[in-house]
Order: C-alpha cells, then structure tokens, then sequence
C-alpha cells in the first residue's frame, strides 16, 4: 500500500542514497501501522484537528541461515486541522502521514546504522 511504498522509498534512499549495487548480506523485514485519530471534537460531533499515528516493527534476518538478529521499533506522530474543504483536508491528513513515515525511516535508518556499525566492531574484534 501507498504507506509501506513511502517508508520504503525513504529508506531506500537514507541507506543507499547512490543505489550502489552491494552483497545481500541481511534482508529487513517491516510491519507497518498507520492510525488516523479524530481530536478536538466540537459539539455537533465534528473533529477540528486529527492525528497520524505511523508504528513500524522492523527486523534484520541473517540471509545465510534466515535466523533473526536483531529486532526493534519506531513510532511517530503527525497530526493535521480538518478544514471545511474535504479535498484540503485530504492534502493535509497525507502531508501529515508521510512526514511521521519519513520520521520512523531516519529513526530506522539510525538503529540500522547502530546495528552494521556493532557487527563491523564484533567483526574487526573477532579477527584479532
């Protein structure tokens, strides 16, 4: 879907933003959850202001023998007004998703990075 296509293209391009062609040495696998909540309902029942919730559980899986290695989570939360205009209010409510989606891929692609640069130092350690 249109959520998972985004994180995927943003984190295509925060870990190999020249598209280098490299080994496959691990394989990440995402689930992904996005909830619209409705806040600041006014008295006739309609909403004023709404929020993006994005979760992504994520893990590394060791491409040589399939066994997981390392397993976490982001979350971020981006929220929006709801306006008169249902198109505007579309725009905004999209806007809003896709910056919490592009947030959960910088803190992904943090954790990632941690990840290869503690088994680079286990590997380097190992060696000596």
């Amino acid at each position: 879907d249109r959520p998972g296509q985004i994180l995927a293209e943003a984190l295509r391009e925060n870990l190999n933003p020249s598209g280098v062609s490299v080994p496959r040495r691990w394989d990440l696998q995402t689930g992904l959850r996005v909830i619209r909540t409705d806040l600041g309902i006014q008295r006739n029942a309609t909403a004023t202001t709404s929020q993006i919730s994005v979760a992504a559980s994520f893990a590394i899986i060791d491409a040589q023998n399939g066994k997981t290695v390392y397993t976490s989570s982001s979350t971020a939360v981006g929220d929006f007004d709801q306006v008169r205009d249902a198109y505007a209010t579309q725009v905004a409510a999209d806007a809003a998703r896709d910056r919490a989606l592009h947030e959960v891929a910088d803190d992904m692609t943090l954790r990632l990075s941690l990840f290869v640069r503690d088994q680079r130092a286990k590997a380097a350690a190992a060696s000596r």
